[in-house]
């Protein structure tokens, strides 16, 4: 709004009247939004809306759009998850049919071997991961709901 109200004030076909709505109009956001953008819940806010994301900051505010990130990555990093078994490891030792002898034993070496090598995922990489593919996913209309 504040960019629409700076072009008006700029066009010089304006007639004198409308120019100075335009510009007590402009003093007037200035002075009681000023520091919105610098709000961290606001900006993140806006960076998670699927309708502005990135576009909320548009070029203007490219260190605040980088300070708005850093700080919800450290919020993402902060959120512990509780791990939950491996449905497919679930799947595999859920067997109905028992094996014979020999065969249960290669599978248990198997298996020590799989956990073993198992990597563990960092909840905080995969937070940041699944935080960078969100940012990454294309904007939705502003007239969609973006709670669906």
């Amino acid at each position: 709004m504040v960019g629409t109200m700076e072009s008006f004030e700029k066009n010089t076909g304006l007639p004198d009247m409308t120019k100075k709505m335009v510009t007590t109009l402009l003093e007037k956001l200035n002075s009681r939004f000023r520091g919105y953008e610098d709000n961290e819940i606001v900006t993140q806010a806006a960076l998670l809306d699927p309708r502005f994301k990135k576009l909320a900051f548009d070029g203007y505010h490219v260190r605040k759009l980088e300070i708005a990130m850093d700080q919800l990555k450290a919020k993402v990093c902060q959120v512990t998850i509780t791990e939950t078994e491996n449905p497919t490891t679930v799947l595999g030792t859920n067997n109905n049919s028992v094996p014979s002898t020999s065969t249960s034993l290669v599978w248990k070496m198997f298996d020590d071997q799989y956990s073993q090598n198992n990597v563990r995922v960092n909840p905080t990489a995969a937070g940041i991961i699944e935080l960078d593919k969100y940012m990454n996913e294309p904007l939705i209309n502003r007239h969609e709901d973006p709670l669906k």
